[in-house]
């Protein structure tokens, strides 16, 4: 993944401040930069806070983990021309109460973080050497290190609707739907990526046009684990507004596996390269199983996105919708469409445009993401199969 196609042009909400703050037993209380041949990030807190600082990959930022720490203020964002650094950001952290911060970097180089203890606060240090020779990716951490494992990554495929010549819906303010939910897009890839265990591929890089067949098979391509298609709405009526979320009907589903039977190329992905020597009765059965397995896993994801999603936004639905999407006609992938609001609402149209409201929705879509790959993993686990051990 090319790492300037995909965190181009992406901004950074400065400041976050975690519905759990007030039970934190740490602040934050700074963020300081420093250059010099061993370029530094510098985090004073009120307490020593337990962390961990993970390098998740070239393709990702560096996450460091704040057990029990919330933000009391501003993240300080690094000077121009720092040499590594190139933004900060902070999500919630996976436990309850605790804080992720996502530091955006230039170039790999191998990083060593201490804590250090004074009488009114301690601090964090990450210190970069950039003339070394990269560092394979790595966690350090405050604890023993543990054995390193492999880890099969969750992909998640980004689709941003529409492209190119397909504008999508046009806003009664001129807005360009094509636009909002690329960038939208490329917000949640962000967060994903940034997830320990998970990894984004945006489905189009940038404003060019992709027939809907194709979104589905680049998604098989890269062996996604879910399908995510972003979109805005609209409607005549210019004050209907709300979030929705769809997943493939039952219909549309019993149309794609007759289609997938007479495709065979499409049985082939099913039911292996000897499908198309079984008997018709046997074929149909292998892509109803996996029909159904996809439906039921699809549903499961979308009810845990349009959950994160009523916690922030009204939404139009209370619950997932069906419709007969092309774009989400793959019987291997679990796949949900959001559409994020009506761009047809001018008070959304603006909403969609704001950085940081696109943020919010982004924030709310991954946190839905993360429980469902959560809970694949525990199934999985449960079912005697092989999970990725998440850092």
């Amino acid at each position: 993944m090319n790492k300037k196609s995909v965190w181009g042009g992406l901004l950074w909400l400065a400041v976050w401040v975690s519905g759990e703050s007030g039970a934190a037993a740490v602040w934050v209380k700074s963020v300081q930069w420093g250059a010099g041949p061993h370029p530094r990030l510098m985090v004073d807190f009120s307490g020593v806070p337990g962390y961990r600082v993970i390098n998740l990959g070239s393709d990702a930022p560096l996450a460091i983990e704040l057990a029990d720490t919330a933000l009391a203020g501003g993240l300080a964002q690094p000077p121009a021309a720092h040499p590594v650094a190139a933004r900060i950001g902070s999500l919630p952290g996976k436990a309850k109460g605790s804080l992720r911060l996502l530091v955006e970097t230039k170039r790999n180089a191998p990083h060593q973080a201490r804590m250090e203890q004074w009488p009114d606060h301690a601090r964090l240090t990450v210190e970069w050497t950039p003339s070394a020779v990269p560092a394979p990716a790595a966690a350090s951490t405050n604890s023993a290190r543990a054995r390193a494992k492999p880890v099969h990554s969750f992909v998640v495929a980004i689709d941003a609707g529409h492209g190119g010549k397909d504008t999508g819906a046009i806003g009664p303010g001129g807005t360009l739907e094509k636009n909002v939910v690329m960038a939208i897009a490329r917000k949640l890839a962000w967060y994903v990526q940034a997830e320990p265990g998970m990894k984004a591929v945006l489905v189009r890089r940038g404003d060019e046009f992709v027939d809907l067949r194709h979104r589905a098979a680049i998604a098989r391509k890269v062996r996604a684990d879910l399908f995510v298609s972003i979109h805005a709405d609209a409607y005549t009526d210019g004050g209907v507004k709300g979030s929705s979320v769809y997943t493939l009907s039952e219909h549309g589903a019993s149309s794609e596996a007759a289609r997938w039977l007479a495709d065979s190329e499409n049985a082939a992905l099913v039911g292996g390269p000897k499908l198309k020597d079984k008997n018709k009765l046997l074929a149909s059965v292998l892509v109803d199983l996996s029909k159904n397995a996809t439906l039921d896993a699809s549903d499961k994801a979308a009810e845990k996105v349009l959950r994160e999603l009523r916690k922030d936004f009204a939404v139009h639905h209370d619950e997932v919708q069906k419709a007969e999407f092309a774009v989400l006609k793959s019987l291997d992938v679990p796949s949900m469409l959001v559409e994020t609001a009506f761009i047809s609402n001018p008070e959304e149209e603006r909403n969609l445009t704001n950085n940081a409201h696109q943020d919010r929705v982004a924030r709310s879509v991954f946190r839905g993401i993360r429980a469902y790959c959560a809970e694949s993993r525990r199934s999985a686990g449960a079912a005697g199969l092989r999970v990725a051990e998440v850092p």
